[in-house]
């Protein structure tokens, strides 16, 4: 029996497939700090999909949410698809835009399903703090990500390899 798996999920600045290939661009961040929350946050979310071969031809369902750490649904944004996959399997990669509205800062998840497989991926989104010296300051950027930091949320279950 033909088994579906996630072999990778993260956010980045910009992703796209062309042509079947994966172009990335700030890929990996874990937190974005905003100047406020007056506008939608965006960023992209990229995954790689492979199915084992062997089995039948079939459609896998595709679907991707961005919730707080107890699953609720937040900031608006879902994915939902399919995948048809051929009896010799194969691999997918997949990419596309993350708008989100919020009303607070605070840990999110984004959490895939494929099939039966989940992963999922923690990130925190946190206002910009105002320094005291303000005014020699200069604007607060729109976005600034950081990379490699530990975020609150659990990650879901990885799908098991085989």
């Amino acid at each position: 029996m033909a088994s579906e798996r996630i072999e990778s999920l993260l956010l980045a600045d910009h992703a796209e497939v062309v042509a079947g290939k994966l172009y990335l661009t700030g890929g990996g961040f874990t937190g974005a700090t905003v100047a406020d929350l007056d506008q939608p946050i965006r960023f992209c979310m990229a995954a790689i999909l492979h199915v084992d071969p062997g089995g039948p031809a079939r459609t896998i369902p595709i679907h991707a949410i961005v919730s707080d750490p107890n699953g609720q649904p937040i900031g608006g944004w879902t994915l939902d698809g399919d995948l048809d996959a051929p009896t010799t399997g194969g691999t997918a990669v997949i990419a596309g835009p993350i708008e989100l509205e919020l009303t607070s800062p605070g840990s999110l998840m984004l959490r895939l399903t494929f099939g039966t497989a989940t992963q999922a991926v923690g990130f925190r989104v946190e206002l910009d703090e105002v320094p005291s010296d303000a005014d020699d300051a200069g604007p607060p950027g729109p976005l600034r990500l950081r990379f490699g930091r530990p975020v609150a949320p659990t990650a879901a279950p990885r799908a098991k390899e085989r």
